[in-house]
């Protein structure tokens, strides 16, 4: 997201505090804790040292969740306990919204048959 110039300067701060924060224990990736595609969106982007094999295996995930979902969507990863009432709407967006998410990143790395 950064203009180049900055990126340079900056990378290994950045790159320090990814590793500080980025989950690669695909047993966890059901919580709500940053991907390695969080970091790596698309193959165009700067890796910033997240592991190759990880962002594929962070696809596979994906594609994995979808496919079980039942319904093709995204549930949060932190429930729909608080989406109560006059709430109820605002959890079936974000299942929208991380379905979408989740869609682009797949296209991104042609992981999408059409």
């Amino acid at each position: 997201m950064l203009p180049d110039e900055l990126k340079m300067k900056l990378k290994k701060r950045i790159v320090y505090g990814i590793s500080q924060v980025i989950e690669y224990d695909r047993k966890k990736w059901g919580e709500y804790v940053p991907l390695p595609l969080d970091f790596v969106p698309s193959p165009e982007k700067e890796t910033f040292e997240v592991k190759s094999y990880k962002i594929d295996e962070n696809l596979d995930y994906y594609i994995q969740l979808i496919e079980n979902s039942g319904d093709g969507l995204i549930n949060p990863p932190w429930g729909d306990g608080f989406y109560q009432e006059s709430l109820k709407p605002a959890y079936n967006e974000w299942k929208g919204v991380l379905t979408l998410k989740v869609l682009k990143r797949l296209d991104n790395y042609n992981r999408i048959e059409r």
